[in-house]
């Protein structure tokens, strides 16, 4: 996280947005181990509950690709749809 994207969450705090999770780096997390997984989830949640004081109560896969061990390490509601050109 940078201090160009700290200000844009604040802003978008002030403006009554929730900030929610989507992975730390954006890898295509279903080709990932359960171990790498909870990195890039924690990793990224950590981050916001520092900045913003609150948890992360969804998480939106990038590239909206989804596996079962994301589901066995990632315990809040997943955001996927179609339509979603994540690339």
């Amino acid at each position: 996280m940078t201090e160009e994207n700290k200000s844009v969450i604040r802003r978008a705090i002030k403006l009554g947005c929730d900030i929610q999770n989507h992975s730390w780096t954006h890898p295509k997390m279903a080709e990932l181990s359960k171990e790498e997984i909870a990195v890039e989830y924690e990793k990224c949640d950590n981050a916001i509950l520092s900045l913003t004081g609150k948890k992360a109560q969804f998480f939106r896969p990038p590239y909206i690709s989804v596996g079962q061990q994301m589901y066995d390490v990632i315990k809040v509601p997943f955001i996927c749809g179609l339509g979603c050109n994540d690339l």
